[in-house]
């Protein structure tokens, strides 16, 4: 018979089992992959997690032939959001993937019989490469150091070449130096991340604006930057949750945002329906869902060149389209044809009278800006006297960070807003009841 010892020394087996076990589990749970070096790859069924375990890189299916690609997700969230596609072009057709980093820093997707499906090629040779997934979804090539990868020597950055989302801290628009242009391009369809006919783009000419085209044709305008915002997103302006930022220089024009808060999660992306959405993560009562913030094009009045040109539309208004002052309707075929059609001066002006002035027309979205011009420097009486002296003027309009922006021409893709939008002003003939 065994004394108080032997009765306790099973129980203090069983404990020290459990406790091992469990200590293996927390082990496996901390030892995070994040990076691969040369002669390391991922497999098929291999991930690379970021350090702080948000986001996810590895293979997965989609798509109407079922193809395999290589893809970034968030790490934690069901259903998988996929928010970057290497290989978007050119799926897999099984799981013989392959993801490798070369000597000389190149990143290397290849299948059976060594077919090459995508490839990262860097900028020069780094030294020691690495290519990495950060903790804001940027898979990164870079030479190693003490510190990890130096930020701010990339050899190459997947927020490069972005897919269908734009993450925070990543620059939609152009560097005007390097040539390089960063657009996000819609999927085909929902569940094919192959390229899909939308862009959402920073149109450069003129005065630049934030656009959604359909090739070389633009299908929604948000106008120009006006302090905190783009003047056709009201809902873009600065708040507790996010912060848009814009810039315009000789160097490179982009649109950025960050989240003010890191554990936030956010995200803008262009559907397929060319429709651009901002989405933020929330969890309520251990349920997470994605919020939509704001989206657009959203209403009909969105759509460009709704009304045609010299008009403006007002979705609060039955029939919608109306003519700017000193206009009236195209006499084209039909309702439906003359509003779309626009409208033409009621009479032709006489630059040289001095009988002609700016009407206010207040809460707007600006007229398409391609082809406007722009003096930074210039207050609004400068402004409105510049455009009254200059005989193709056709309007005007000022914001604290677009300057004086003037128009000629045809004056098209206007809106009215319930609150947000800007005061524009549109050349007219004087009447008798001066200018509103």
């Amino acid at each position: 018979m065994g004394g108080p010892l032997s009765r306790w020394r099973p129980a203090v087996t069983f404990f020290f089992l459990i406790s091992c076990i469990s200590c293996n589990l927390l082990c496996l749970e901390t030892a995070v992959v994040d990076s691969i070096r040369p002669g390391q790859s991922v497999n098929d069924t291999q991930t690379l997690v970021s350090a702080e375990r948000i986001f996810e890189l590895g293979f997965f299916t989609s798509g109407p032939t079922g193809g395999r690609y290589l893809g970034i997700w968030y790490h934690k969230i069901l259903p998988r959001v996929v928010v970057w596609v290497a290989n978007r072009r050119q799926p897999m057709p099984d799981n013989s993937g392959v993801l490798m980093l070369s000597h000389d820093g190149a990143l290397i997707l290849s299948g059976n019989s060594s077919a090459v499906f995508w490839s990262a090629e860097t900028r020069g040779s780094p030294n020691q490469p690495v290519a990495r997934l950060l903790d804001n979804g940027n898979f990164v090539i870079g030479g190693e150091t003490s510190g990890g990868v130096n930020a701010g020597s990339y050899y190459w950055q997947s927020f490069d070449q972005p897919g269908d989302t734009m993450l925070p801290g990543m620059r939609i628009g152009i560097d005007r130096r390097s040539g390089l242009v960063r657009n996000i391009t819609s999927s085909k369809s929902f569940g094919d991340p192959s390229p899909g006919n939308f862009t959402f783009i920073v149109d450069p000419r003129g005065v630049p604006q934030l656009a959604v085209a359909e090739g070389a044709e633009l299908r929604w305008r948000a106008g120009p930057w006006v302090g905190e915002r783009f003047v056709g997103i009201p809902e873009m302006r600065a708040n507790a949750l996010f912060i848009y930022g814009f810039v315009s220089d000789a160097n490179e024009v982009y649109l950025k945002f960050e989240d003010w808060n890191r554990s936030l999660l956010s995200r803008i992306v262009i559907n397929e329906s060319g429709v651009a959405q901002h989405y933020a993560r929330s969890e309520e009562g251990g349920v997470g869902r994605w919020n939509l913030i704001w989206q657009s094009p959203f209403e009909a009045c969105d759509r460009m060149a709704a009304c045609g040109a010299n008009a403006v539309c007002d979705p609060a208004m039955s029939p919608s389209c109306r003519c700017l002052e000193g206009f009236r309707q195209k006499d084209e075929g039909g309702a439906a044809a003359a509003a779309a059609a626009g409208c033409m001066r009621e009479e032709a002006l006489d630059c040289r009278s001095g009988a002609e002035e700016l009407v206010k027309v207040s809460g707007v979205k600006w007229p398409d800006t391609s082809t406007a011009l722009v003096n930074l420097s210039a207050g609004l009486n400068d402004c409105r006297t510049a455009c009254l002296r200059d005989c193709n003027c056709t309007a005007m309009g000022i914001s604290d960070r677009s300057g004086c922006v003037r128009w000629s021409g045809d004056l098209v893709d206007i809106r009215v807003f319930a609150t947000g939008g800007q005061d524009l002003y549109v050349r007219a003939a004087v009447r008798s009841q001066g200018p509103l």
